[in-house]
């Protein structure tokens, strides 16, 4: 992609609506984030506003902790904004690394500036989330992405009634139900990124939008692991379920971060200092024992906003049966016990001197009754206090108790067997056991059965397998192979000699499918290609092709007396075409096949960022396709009408050719008249979409969203093919 102004370096990120680049702006020699929309939006008046009110909103909230808008432009059909350049990218990558307790709480505190700003100027940003907050070589931090930021006191409808925008895992219970937000929602969100930061994921998750939605709005507040168990009472704060219970700024939440910060003395080693503020062992009352509720422990209860919120949040239901059965059976003990000691007091001229039933008459934990705020006092620190210092009176009642049945022995432990993985390159290399908790090491003892592992190494492909452990130790060599980058080229031979299609690699990605001015183009939804993958540089040629037909004896094709060779095949139907792929998997041993319709248009679109195989409108496709009307081809005149070379013209900046004209491509999609918004592979006998047109269309019907479809026996003069491989993952670095 080229754009005035601007030398484009690399990309940085890509969402379903826009790119993100590093790159350059000439005139000040200034590294800046290329925030591009994708083109395929622009005749949506949806997607368009959101991208300008995007750069209008941050253009009017100048902040520290906002990120500042540089330039905003269009050229041709390219939207964009030139925005700061965070060198250390979002807090999701950064969460990967690890971050302390004291670094979380800095971070949050930074956006709770930036949210307390945002909302002082009228705006509400509505999708606070990891990948949104992004960080700067110093450690200072900067909101980003406002694409769905709405003005409090604004009347415009971005989109349908009932519509709800946002990330699910992000949202608050009001923003679920789609209700009318302010900036309290944005802070219940920041309080669900806080929890990611200190737990490795969210506090709710689910498979479906839906469950993530109705656990934000009933589903109790997770506890956090012990070591982080003090800042409960801070999470609970951000993330109840009532706004009138959270923060109700972001001044507030500034205020009282600062507070817990220092009362937890933050300079300090995060993880020891929190850990040694847990409640020491036999500090839970009896009332809790019984309840199966948790102490509200908590040295942040000192902080006014903060009290009452319980630093080991009762995960269990409010009404558990179970224990309140328990709880009323224990009175009714202590009440009989007490009516029979009054009965013998008056029966004995000398009682007894007995501690009734044997329950302590002093405890050193506050007793918690029914009725209780929630509140508890502050306590020692678990240093403290020992199991010793609590005094525990001896029954003066002798209790006989029948003996205890004798229990079965336990089973002996299931052997183990060591599993050794010899990595080669070994510099760098990881293993993972996929199906077990505990990480992989040299020798790891595992029980018979059957493990899937993946290796890996930065620059070379991940692996994976699956290892059958038996009764011995398992020792395995693996092999990692250099992995190809996104535009290097890969030749097998399926035969001794004989070529195969040149195959180029094409990255992993998302990108927006579909148009709205086709009935079949729509609705448009995003699709992820998750896994880097090839497909044929140019259409399959005669010469590949012919070379399968020989070695199979099959009848040639017709190729018009246009020629054969470096001419793309023609006449061939959709079954054919499979077998060829399906051919050229069993003799390379390698995953080819037909690619996808979502491949074909990811590819075609430049990874959903054009309209047409080269940048701009039709107008600017003028030899660059063989076509009939506006393409101005050599094999397309007055008098002449036939299929170019492959390769003739320029490729697209995957580096792919032959993507508009010459030949239509069979893809190993079923046609359907309206998308699913899954695209799978190829299903039983149906239609089958072709993508591309041929020689035979007019300039203006070569876009990469239009789409033909025909029976799996069609063939005829202006469809061809070419071949997609699967590819193995990268390694992660």
């Amino acid at each position: 992609m080229r754009l005035p102004g601007y030398k484009i370096l690399r990309k940085i990120n890509q969402g379903g609506m826009s790119t993100v680049y590093l790159a350059v702006q000439t005139e000040h020699n200034r590294m800046v984030a290329l925030k591009v929309m994708a083109p395929a939006l622009n005749a949506d008046p949806i997607f368009s506003d959101r991208f300008q009110r995007e750069a209008k909103i941050i253009s009017q909230l100048a902040h520290p902790n906002i990120i500042a808008i540089h330039d905003v432009g269009q050229y041709k059909t390219i939207n964009y904004i030139a925005m700061d350049y965070m060198e250390q990218g979002s807090i999701a990558a950064k969460m990967k690394e690890g971050l302390t307790a004291k670094s979380c709480l800095k971070i949050i505190q930074q956006v709770s500036k930036a949210l307390d700003h945002a909302h002082a100027e009228g705006y509400i940003h509505r999708d606070i989330k990891p990948e949104n907050i992004l960080l700067a070589q110093d450690g200072s931090v900067a909101l980003s992405d406002f694409g769905v930021a709405r003005a409090v006191s604004s009347n415009t409808q971005m989109t349908n009634a009932g519509t709800v925008l946002g990330t699910p895992n992000y949202m608050s219970p009001e923003q679920a139900r789609g209700k009318d937000l302010d900036g309290r929602s944005d802070l219940y969100s920041l309080g669900v990124v806080l929890y990611e930061m200190l737990v490795g994921q969210p506090p709710y998750q689910g498979e479906e939008a839906v469950a993530i939605a109705l656990q934000h709005l009933t589903a109790p507040i997770p506890a956090l692991p012990p070591k982080y168990a003090s800042l409960q009472p801070l999470i609970n704060k951000m993330v109840a379920k009532k706004p009138q219970d959270r923060f109700q700024s972001g001044t507030e939440a500034v205020e009282v971060i600062d507070q817990v910060m220092d009362k937890l003395n933050g300079d300090a080693a995060d993880d020891q200092e929190l850990a040694l503020l847990r409640p020491a062992r036999g500090k839970r009352s009896w009332w809790c024992r019984i309840t199966g509720r948790r102490p509200k422990y908590s040295p942040l209860n000192d902080i006014p906003a903060l009290r009452g919120s319980a630093t080991m949040h009762d995960t269990r239901p409010a009404n558990n049966t179970a224990n309140w059965v328990a709880l009323a059976a224990l009175f009714m003990v202590v009440a009989v016990a007490t009516a029979y000691w009054y009965w013998q007091s008056y029966q004995l001229p000398e009682p007894p001197a007995v501690t009734a039933i044997g329950v302590p008459m002093e405890t050193s934990t506050p007793i918690m009754p029914p009725d209780s705020d929630g509140t508890a006092p502050p306590i020692e620190l678990a240093s403290e206090v020992s199991e010793g210092a609590i005094e525990r009176p001896e029954p003066a009642i002798p209790v006989s108790a029948e003996p205890e049945p004798e229990q079965p022995p336990l089973p002996p432990p299931e052997p183990t067997f060591p599993l050794t993985v010899n990595v080669t390159p070994e510099q760098n290399s990881y293993v993972r056991v996929m199906n077990i908790v505990e990480k992989y090491r040299p020798g790891l003892p595992l029980p018979a059965g059957e493990y899937r592992i993946v290796i890996g190494s930065p620059g070379y492909w991940q692996k994976e397998r699956w290892v059958t452990i038996e009764n011995s130790a398992k020792n395995i060599n693996v092999q990692l192979t250099v992995a190809k980058h996104p535009g290097d080229l890969i030749q097998h031979q399926p035969l001794p000699g004989v070529d195969g299609p040149e195959m180029i690699v094409i990255p992993p990605g998302q990108f927006i499918m579909g148009d709205l001015r086709y009935s079949d183009t729509q609705p448009r939804h995003e699709v992820v290609i998750e896994k880097p993958f090839a497909i044929s540089s140019g259409e399959v040629r005669f010469a590949e092709y012919d070379a399968y037909l020989a070695a199979t004896g099959k009848p040639m094709l017709g190729d018009e007396s246009w020629g054969r060779n470096t001419r793309p095949v023609i006449n061939i139907s959709w079954q054919e075409a499979k077998d060829y792929a399906d051919w050229l998997a069993e003799k390379t041993g390698k995953p080819y096949r037909l690619p996808t319709e979502a491949e074909w248009e990811y590819i075609a679109s430049s990874g959903g960022l054009q309209e047409y195989p080269w940048s701009g409108g039709a107008e600017d496709g003028k030899e660059l396709a063989n076509c009939r009307g506006g393409c101005r081809s050599e094999y397309n005149t007055l008098f002449v009408s036939k299929t170019a070379p492959t390769k003739k013209f320029s490729a697209n900046t995957f580096g792919v050719y032959d993507l508009a004209g010459n030949v239509a491509e069979w893809t190993s999609t079923c046609y359907m008249r309206t998308y699913d918004p899954v695209d799978g592979p190829e299903q039983a006998s149906c239609d089958r979409v072709v993508r591309g047109g041929s020689f035979i269309n007019d300039i203006e019907q070569l876009d990469v969203f239009r789409r033909d479809h025909y029976p799996e026996d069609y063939r005829d003069k202006y469809t061809g093919l070419r071949v997609a491989l699967d590819l193995p993952a990268y390694s992660e670095e």
